[in-house]
């Protein structure tokens, strides 16, 4: 009778020690929480040859800092669950220290993840306070994040740690998309509402605005989404004219391409774009939950993504970014995450808009 409540003690110590054991095993790697094969998830798939390769998606904190068995032990006899990182995020960018911005809307923030010290900061401005940020873009030259405010009507200049340097507010009725054309110090706003581009200098002195509301070429109706290719030529997703537009730096139409419709290569709701050093464009669709690439004469190569929320699938896709190495970074709005796919170089460039020769077809 003694020897039981002794046995038991061993017992327990012995189950307590297995548990930790068992917990904490290997530290996986940021973005490994999905099973293995999610990594061979690929676009298209075999035979064919890959040309998208999904790598991660990121929805927790935990998802990106990384957590070991003992603090994820530690975590549920706690009660603590995993901390979601964004409400509704918008858009995002990258600069060339490892870190990348996502814009969330809902938490009226920029969430800043340092890739490098796996560190996460949260940028909120004061004086004046970001109210629903959405555009992003990062201008190296000045070591500035640009941030599209879009209810406070501005676009608000952030420097390395956070602060607001810089506040641009004329002219903008409701700020969108944003790119910076580092070669020409400029910045390029969309304007929603205003059905236009506005071009600054990067210390936020206006200098044109491109276009009007309208469906001829060169006109806009509810641009929302911008980029830049390495030559300086702009890709303003169109929405309401259901197509993308690719201008010259100084805003002259080089083609359009997209209509509605259900098939490859149309556009019902397009919203992100991006393009990769190959030259393709990327286009997301928030109707069809996609991304479709094309090239400058609308030409579609593929298309990457479905509905859903797993792995390479999306709900309301929004903003879209290709850095330096061609990873592409997708917000994936209605599940509160970003998704991080690469871009497989081939070798095999899709035209340049600078060499096509007859602008305006």
């Amino acid at each position: 009778m003694k020897e039981r409540p002794a046995l038991n003690r061993i017992l327990t110590s012995a189950f307590l020690a297995l548990t930790i054991f068992m917990a904490i095993g290997p530290r996986p790697l940021r973005g490994q929480s999905q099973a293995p094969k999610e990594k061979d998830l690929v676009w298209p798939p075999p035979p064919e040859k890959a040309r998208i390769r999904w790598v991660e998606s990121i929805f927790f904190a935990e998802d990106f800092m990384g957590e070991s068995g003992a603090q994820r032990l530690l975590r549920k006899l706690t009660g603590q669950g995993r901390r979601r990182l964004f409400v509704y995020p918008n858009d995002v960018t990258t600069d060339d220290r490892g870190r990348i911005f996502v814009s969330d809307t809902g938490g009226g923030r920029v969430v800043v993840l340092d890739t490098q010290r796996r560190k996460i900061d949260i940028w909120t401005g004061r004086n004046p306070r970001l109210v629903g940020p959405t555009g992003l873009a990062y201008a190296r030259k000045v070591r500035r994040l640009f941030v599209s405010d879009s209810y406070g009507k501005r676009v608000l200049g952030f420097d390395d740690q956070g602060k607001v340097q810089l506040v641009i507010s004329q002219k903008l009725d409701r700020p969108g998309g944003l790119a910076v054309d580092e070669q020409r110090e400029r910045l390029y706003v969309v304007d929603v509402q205003g059905h236009h581009v506005d071009v600054f200098d990067l210390k936020g002195s206006w200098i044109r605005t491109i276009g009007e509301r309208g469906d001829a070429p060169g006109q806009f109706n509810f641009p929302n989404y911008i980029a830049l290719d390495r030559d300086g030529f702009l890709y303003v997703s169109d929405m309401g004219n259901f197509r993308v537009q690719v201008l010259t730096p100084d805003g002259q139409v080089v083609n359009a391409f997209g209509q509605p419709g259900r098939r490859p290569g149309d556009l019902m709701r397009p919203k992100g774009v991006a393009v990769d050093s190959e030259y393709h464009i990327y286009v997301v669709d928030a109707m069809f939950n996609n991304i479709q690439i094309f090239d400058v004469f609308g030409r579609v190569y593929l298309a990457v993504g479905e509905p859903g929320t797993g792995p390479g699938q999306f709900l309301l896709p929004a903003g879209l970014h290709i850095d330096d190495k061609d990873r592409v970074y997708v917000v994936d709005q209605r599940n509160m995450r970003l998704q991080i796919l690469q871009y497989l170089a081939s070798g095999e460039k899709a035209p340049a808009p600078s060499r096509v020769a007859t602008p305006g077809g």
